[in-house]
């Protein structure tokens, strides 16, 4: 839902009229999960989405019904919301079914001032970093509670040519990027204009401070990208002893094992060591910036959901992680 709100509330106060669907429920194999959203406007315009395309036909259909239902009249917007139920039984299974097995239950409600004013709070809590929820009312009863929390941290150390492509790549996953970096002429917004921050100073250093300052912790990823043992080994000796989500370094598997090695003259117990990802990333084979960049986005997002990659066709079980962060939603019963 993050993704549309902000368009949303423009058309909203440029006086035009939407209807706003979210998933309220879902089972089995679902495309999407609860909380997700697709708002249509009044001239026919849609946004985000509510499955992967199976029934946002339907969706856009009944949202166009209820615009022509509900008139200008926010008073009586409430009066018209419902849920649809899709899933494989329906009767017109061929196209609007869920051809992935699953079901999903949707809520469609006409866009009125007190809707706006929850999807504002959702907006704020977002752009001030803090965790809120609201619950949007289900007709006949219960609530789907929209939950957003503060995005997920990257750290990046070192301002080299990747740092950018991977701060590109954070801020599709819906993370914060921190770029630090010791040397002047790198650690600049013009070389890596894709980071919410560049920071000049030892990575270790800054790790330190934050880390005191209670600003990284369990939502903190961390990937060194400088691949030099006077940044590295006082940067990983800080990083893995905190309670971070993740902390990878790039390097030669000979460089890794030699940084491995001095970690262990520093220190560093076995169970520390086993929590640096290294080399970082996946196994892709890419090459370029870009592919490298990618490779430690899919490695970010396995260990997000517990996964260690790898091809689809070849998994069995669930094709979807279940942990989400900076929005997760779920359908609850009217006390």
């Amino acid at each position: 839902m993050l993704d549309i709100i902000d368009a949303v509330l423009a058309a909203r106060a440029a006086g035009r009229r939407a209807v706003l669907a979210v998933v309220a429920s879902t089972w089995a194999s679902s495309p999407r999960p609860v909380g997700s959203a697709m708002a249509v406007l009044d001239d026919g315009t849609a946004l985000g989405s509510v499955s992967g395309g199976c029934v946002e036909g339907d969706v856009l259909a009944r949202a166009t019904d209820l615009l022509a239902a509900s008139g200008h009249d926010d008073d009586a917007d409430a009066e018209h919301a419902e849920v649809v139920h899709y899933g494989v039984t329906d009767d017109d299974a061929a196209t609007v079914g869920l051809p992935c097995g699953g079901e999903l239950d949707v809520l469609l409600q006409p866009l009125d001032e007190e809707l706006a004013a929850r999807l504002a709070e959702l907006a704020a809590a977002r752009d001030a970093g803090r965790a809120t929820h609201v619950g949007l009312l289900l007709p006949g009863g219960g609530a789907v509670e929209v939950v957003v929390r503060p995005p997920e941290h990257l750290v990046v150390a070192g301002a080299g040519v990747a740092a950018e492509a991977l701060a590109a790549q954070a801020r599709l996953l819906g993370m914060r990027t921190t770029v630090v970096d010791a040397r002047d002429a790198f650690a600049t917004a013009q070389r890596v204009p894709s980071a919410d921050e560049v920071v000049l100073d030892w990575p270790h250093r800054w790790l330190q401070a934050e880390a005191a300052a209670g600003r990284v912790g369990p939502a903190t990823s961390l990937v060194l990208l400088t691949h030099d043992a006077k940044f590295d080994l006082p940067l990983l000796e800080v990083a893995l002893r905190l309670d971070l989500a993740y902390v990878g370094a790039m390097g030669s598997r000979l460089t890794c094992a030699a940084r491995r090695a001095d970690l262990v003259e520093r220190g560093l117990e076995e169970d520390e060591l086993a929590r640096l990802h290294d080399p970082v990333g996946l196994d892709l084979g890419g090459r370029t910036p870009a592919e490298m960049a990618l490779s430690i986005a899919a490695e970010l997002v396995a260990v997000r959901h517990g996964r260690h990659g790898g091809p689809l066709r070849a998994a069995s079980g669930s094709l979807r992680g279940q942990r989400l962060n900076t929005l997760t939603a779920s359908a609850s019963a009217a006390s």
